[in-house]
């Protein structure tokens, strides 16, 4: 479901926050200005309008809306799906009427006014906000009155009007001489035109300059000398040929015994999402330290923090987005051994990159397509004691997903595998390549990957194996 801690903006407010964002991408406009509109009431008002409510629920929802993870009660009830009900209510007279509601601007900014008038002068009018301010005279000087005079409640009343504008007026003092005539009309124009001119100012581009620093980006020319592994599961072989394999962090001591027998290298892959067991993966980490494990793969930069605190090597994952040579240069400086660049670099953008750091890029695997804090299994009532981090979703079109639990967060994996090792010796300016081994079926796990490479690499077509990969954004990037 949409998250929504409408009710609860009150409460954010009083722990000092200031701003709340409002997602709305992908989204229909009617859907924006009805979440819109609900935040706003909240915030003015202390309450959500029943009808403000209704709408927002019937322009779009998924069997309406969560604040699970806000109320820390996650579970079945935060998933939703969208029913016939839920599409039949989002009519286009729905639409239209949540069209014609925000037509016109909300006056949300307060103004203060001075007009005043005598006879054988212009009219001056001068509004403020408190930080900008206008003045604007009259075309013409006043007359004395033939008929009707200009009173002082008939000009304020004129002058007042801001409709369809953001402002509205806390405040005008006016004075007008008795016996003065001037045509409404020209109160209407120094209205509009005061208005107009301080909507200019307010909208004022500041003009900001900065230097930037004189950098080298030279692209580095850098050649494949080794290849490593990321693995969620131990029961893998095939891992003798990397230089270096990074494993999770709750191996146990037995685990690293049989590694170390087998000669592997091994260093830990930090969790991506921590989520207040930050002070469990220190302590562990101190651990694996004195038993002479010193290599971290870190995917966020809280890890980045207490891994340099401890002394421990430092691997960029692809997960912290070094997609140019300024974020590699402050690798550098920080400490970074190496880094994984970004999934979402096209191959002659990883190429142009410069700075001295060794960068390498993610060759194969399941790519992860989500990080979620409520497993996608309790939609289904599956707890975790019975689905054994060993899950899966299926989409509308029998497609399945593998969802690959650490205890705390899951992450929704791509349903094809990245494959792009066959294409690295002439195409890529890195150092080392990574492989990525998520799952244990019998799609993929080393020694499938291992037997992929042969095959590609016969002259017989017909022996090839027939598994779909995808090279993913390397060679098309994002669109």
């Amino acid at each position: 479901k949409d998250n929504s801690i409408i009710d609860q903006l009150d409460e954010l407010q009083a722990m000092g926050v200031t701003s709340a964002k409002i997602e709305g991408r992908l989204k229909r406009p009617e859907y924006v200005a009805s979440a819109v509109r609900a935040c706003y009431e909240k915030r003015e008002n202390g309450y959500i309008s029943a009808e403000a409510a209704e709408r927002l629920k019937n322009v779009f929802s998924r069997t309406g809306f969560t604040n699970g993870y806000y109320m820390g009660k996650t579970g079945k009830d935060m998933f939703g799906f969208r029913k016939k009900e839920n599409v039949i209510s989002a009519t286009e007279g729905l639409f239209k009427e949540i069209r014609n509601s925000c037509r016109e601007e909300l006056s949300r900014v307060p103004l203060t006014g001075k007009f005043s008038v005598n006879i054988g002068e212009v009219p001056k009018f001068c509004i403020s906000d408190g930080i900008n301010s206008v003045i604007i005279e009259g075309e013409t000087r006043a007359e004395p009155a033939v008929r009707l005079s200009l009173t002082a409640e008939k000009a304020e009343a004129q002058l007042a009007k801001t409709g369809g504008t953001p402002f509205y007026f806390e405040n005008i003092q006016v004075y007008v001489q008795e016996g003065t005539s001037i045509p409404l009309s020209m109160l209407n124009k120094l209205r509009r035109t005061a208005l107009a001119e301080l909507e200019k100012k307010r909208s004022r581009v500041h003009d900001y300059h900065f230097t930037m620093p004189e950098l080298s980006f030279a692209p580095t020319r850098q050649f494949i000398l080794e290849k490593r592994a990321e693995v969620k599961l131990l029961e893998c072989d095939g891992l003798d040929g990397y230089s270096l394999v990074f494993v999770p962090i709750d191996i146990s001591d037995e685990e690293i015994k049989k590694l170390r027998e087998r000669n592997i290298r091994i260093g830990i892959s930090i969790p991506r999402g921590l989520f207040g067991r930050e002070d469990k993966i220190i302590a562990r980490l101190e651990e694996l330290k004195q038993k002479g494990i010193t290599d971290v793969l870190c995917q966020n930069l809280a890890a980045v923090y207490f891994c340099k605190q401890l002394g421990i090597k430092l691997h960029g994952g692809e997960f912290l987005n070094f997609t140019n040579t300024y974020s590699l240069m402050w690798a550098e400086e920080y400490g970074f051994e190496d880094a994984l660049v970004s999934i979402e670099l096209t191959d002659s953008r990883i190429n142009r990159m410069g700075g001295k750091l060794k960068r390498g890029v993610v060759s194969y695997g399941y790519i992860p397509l989500m990080l979620t804090r409520n497993c996608p299994m309790k939609s289904d009532g599956i707890s975790c004691s019975t689905c054994k981090k060993q899950g899966k979703i299926t989409d509308r079109k029998g497609i399945d997903f593998a969802l690959v639990c650490d205890g705390v967060c899951v992450e929704v994996l791509n349903s094809v595998v990245l494959d792009i090792n066959s294409k690295l010796k002439n195409g890529f300016s890195v150092c080392f390549n990574m492989e990525k081994f998520y799952v244990e079926n019998s799609v993929e796990n080393v020694k499938n990957s291992a037997e992929r490479c042969s095959y590609r690499n016969m002259k017989n077509p017909d022996q090839m194996q027939k598994t779909h990969s995808t090279n993913g954004m390397y060679f098309r990037g994002v669109k």
